[in-house]
């Protein structure tokens, strides 16, 4: 199946509220570079099946794409009980 990566880094505080309030779980963990990078990502999930990846503005250029999402669906997995198969489509966007 294809996901679709959806790139919403500038969303408005209200587009983001939006988001956040069609997020019924969302878990939020560490997430460390070897270059020492260190930031919380928080990641939800939508009734729909969309992946919400939040990240800190002042960091989200250090993160390569895939390994945000990969992180995300492997925290989505342990902690709020997705199964990679049910995610239609992947949000990041910054905080």
């Amino acid at each position: 199946a294809a996901v679709l990566v959806l790139l919403a880094w500038d969303l408005p505080d209200d587009a983001a509220a939006g988001q956040s309030a069609t997020t019924p779980a969302a878990t939020t963990a560490p997430l460390s570079l070897a270059s020492g990078v260190s930031a919380d990502i928080t990641v939800g999930i939508s009734p729909n099946g969309v992946l919400v990846i939040t990240i800190p503005s002042d960091v989200a250029g250090a993160y390569d794409e895939d390994v945000l999402v990969l992180s995300a669906l492997a925290l989505a997995e342990m902690e709020l009980g997705v199964d990679h198969t049910s995610v239609t489509s992947i949000l990041l966007q910054q905080r």
